[in-house]
């Protein structure tokens, strides 16, 4: 969920598509022993609806915009969970490939800049949280909302708040205008 909110909170504040896999291999990550793209899946099965409550979970209190919460029937339709099966022959694990798409859509978002709460490192600054935990452990957060992520060149990046304005703010105000002047006209896609 962490990976997650950055991803979510990126994509809007780009105004772009995008979609993160989870089960999916990427020779990036540290320590990967995976090609990157390999369709590695996840044993999911058992625990889908605890894995979309959790999405709910985030989206509802844990990433706003400039106007508060994200509102449902509104900004959280932008952000969609799909979990596509693994078919490989003579595989019957039941894996899944988790997929969370995130499309802003410029009626309900506006201009408006996402944030995310911060969350509380454990002793040590690590923020990856291993052994058995409950899904609602992964959500203890700093009462801020300062987290301010865009995502350039394929990546999700922070963005430092004197910089928010200028790589954020101004390239959503530029084209929320846009959007609203070729809708009047038409021809948005």
């Amino acid at each position: 969920m962490a990976k997650t909110k950055k991803f979510i909170c990126a994509c809007l504040n780009a105004g772009s598509k995008g979609i993160i896999y989870f089960g999916v291999g990427d020779n990036q990550e540290q320590n990967s022993k995976f090609q990157h793209g390999e369709i590695i899946g996840l044993k999911v099965e058992n625990i889908k609806d605890d894995i979309t409550k959790a999405l709910q979970f985030l989206l509802d209190d844990h990433i706003k915009s400039d106007d508060g919460p994200l509102q449902k029937g509104g900004e959280q339709n932008c952000i969609n969970i799909h979990f596509v099966p693994v078919v490989c022959q003579g595989n019957h694990d039941n894996l899944y490939v988790v997929e969370i798409e995130v499309s802003r859509d410029w009626r309900f978002c506006k201009d408006n800049v996402f944030h995310s709460k911060t969350w509380i490192e454990k002793p040590g600054g690590n923020k990856e949280f291993t052994g058995k935990r409950g899904l609602n452990d992964l959500f203890k957060v700093k009462d801020t909302w300062d987290d301010v992520a865009v995502r350039t060149k394929g990546a999700s990046t922070c963005v430092k708040q004197h910089e928010v304005k200028r790589q954020v703010r101004e390239p959503l105000e530029t084209n929320y205008k846009e959007w609203k002047r070729e809708t009047k006209l038409g021809t948005w896609n």
